[in-house]
């Protein structure tokens, strides 16, 4: 999980400094966040639910 968060927001930044390098093409900013519904508020379940982890 954090790997694909990784190439992501590389092939992102990667993108923005090409286009504005090469173009006078705008592009939006990049949000990465994951919102997470545990089924109850016990902090060990909502810490592997955070983390991408399975108990």
């Amino acid at each position: 999980y954090n790997q694909i968060t990784h190439n992501v927001m590389y092939c992102h930044a990667t993108l923005s400094n090409y286009l504005h390098a090469t173009t006078s093409s705008k592009i939006g900013g990049m949000l990465a966040y994951s919102q997470v519904y545990p089924a109850t508020s016990n902090p060990k379940i909502l810490f592997y639910h955070i983390n991408g982890m399975s108990l």
